[in-house]
């Protein structure tokens, strides 16, 4: 599997960014914590790709997560604001491991040393 460029969300097409640092996933003030962000905005979903692989499917389930989720109004509500990070964090986690442990998915090897920017 190669890392995808683009996905779609019910009827919305993200552009998926694979970027060096934090501070070009997010320029929040807390920016060093963030390995991937999605802005429902500008349609774009930018993941921290210098980690291991297993480590970049989880941020890239986990954006896509807050995706579906930006896009269902009724899921959001049901999930509440307040409670849809840490179910998102840990249902990313959980679907990652699932198609890791099984081999349903196979993520490239990626050098975690690498500057290589993936766009």
């Amino acid at each position: 599997m190669k890392y995808p460029t683009t996905v779609k969300v019910r009827d919305t097409l993200y552009k998926i960014e694979y970027v060096n640092t934090s501070r070009e996933v997010s320029t929040n003030l807390d920016s060093d914590l963030y390995c991937g962000m999605a802005n429902h905005v500008n349609r774009t979903i930018r993941i921290l790709i210098n980690r291991p692989s297993n480590a970049i499917l989880e941020t890239l389930i986990h954006e896509l997560l807050h995706c579906i989720t930006e896009r269902n109004p009724a899921l959001l509500t049901l999930l509440g604001d307040d409670k849809e990070e840490s179910i998102v964090s840990t249902f990313a986690i959980d679907l990652a491991m699932l198609l890791l442990d099984n081999k349903w998915v196979n993520m490239p090897k990626q050098d975690p040393t690498s500057t290589r920017r993936i766009k």
